[in-house]
């Protein structure tokens, strides 16, 4: 068995070469175009909402700032970790949700913008 492919392959060397080639361009061509991911990121997403609100207590950030954010993002589906901190003039927002449920809180969080008492719009960004 072994004898006859390599008697073929001597026979046929140009054609042996032609396929080796093929066979070379193609990995090639794969090689360029494959995305390559040594480690593949299995991360969950985290959302990080920190709102600056100058001139408020700690007492006022978490009544006005802090507490509306959470209401309005307690009802993603799949959250996994809340963790909320308030400070002088500061909000900070931790959620952690699964991957496929990543880009819903955008919509939750602008609904939550628009929940602000006494026309203070504090300046927010989420990451």
């Amino acid at each position: 068995m072994i004898e006859s492919v390599v008697g073929f392959a001597l026979r046929q060397r140009i054609l042996v070469a032609v396929v080796s080639g093929l066979l070379v361009l193609g990995g090639l061509y794969t090689l360029r175009i494959m995305p390559i991911d040594a480690f593949p990121d299995v991360t969950n997403v985290q959302v990080q909402i920190l709102t600056e609100v100058p001139g408020l207590s700690p007492v006022e950030v978490e009544k006005l700032v802090t507490f509306p954010i959470e209401l309005v993002l307690a009802g993603l589906p799949g959250l996994q970790e809340v963790r909320s901190l308030s400070k002088f003039g500061l909000s900070q927002t931790h959620r952690r949700l699964p991957r496929r449920h990543g880009s819903l809180f955008r919509e939750a969080a602008r609904d939550g913008a628009n929940d602000f008492r006494e026309g203070r719009t504090p300046r927010w960004r989420a990451t």
